[in-house]
C-alpha cells in the first residue's frame, strides 16, 4: 500500500486536477475518490481539513436559490476555489 499523501500534497493535487471540477470542492473530492486518484483515508483527510478550514457557506445553488447556502464560493466558479486552495497550500 502506498503512503498516504499529506494534506498539502492533496490540496496541490486538487489544484492540478481542474478537469475533475464541476460545481464545488466537495464534489471534486468525491470525483477524486471515485476515480481512485485518492484513497479512502486521503478522502477522510480532505473531509476533516475542509470541515475545519473552508469559509462559511454563503452561496446557494442557482437551481435552488430558495434553499440554504450550500457553497463557500460562487457555484461552479473554479478561480475563487483555486485561489483558496493555493492560499491553504502556502500556509502549510
Amino acid at each position: 500500500m502506498e503512503k498516504e499523501r499529506s494534506i498539502k500534497e492533496l490540496l496541490e493535487l486538487m489544484v492540478s486536477r481542474e478537469d475533475l471540477f464541476f460545481a464545488g470542492l466537495c464534489g471534486m473530492k468525491v470525483r477524486l475518490r471515485f476515480s481512485d486518484i485518492i484513497s479512502v483515508a486521503e478522502f477522510r483527510t480532505l473531509n476533516r481539513y475542509f470541515k475545519l478550514n473552508l469559509p462559511k457557506k454563503k452561496f446557494t445553488d442557482p437551481y435552488y436559490p430558495e434553499e440554504e447556502p450550500e457553497y463557500c464560493f460562487p457555484y461552479g466558479e473554479w478561480e475563487p476555489r483555486k485561489k483558496w486552495l493555493n492560499e491553504q497550500i502556502e500556509k502549510l
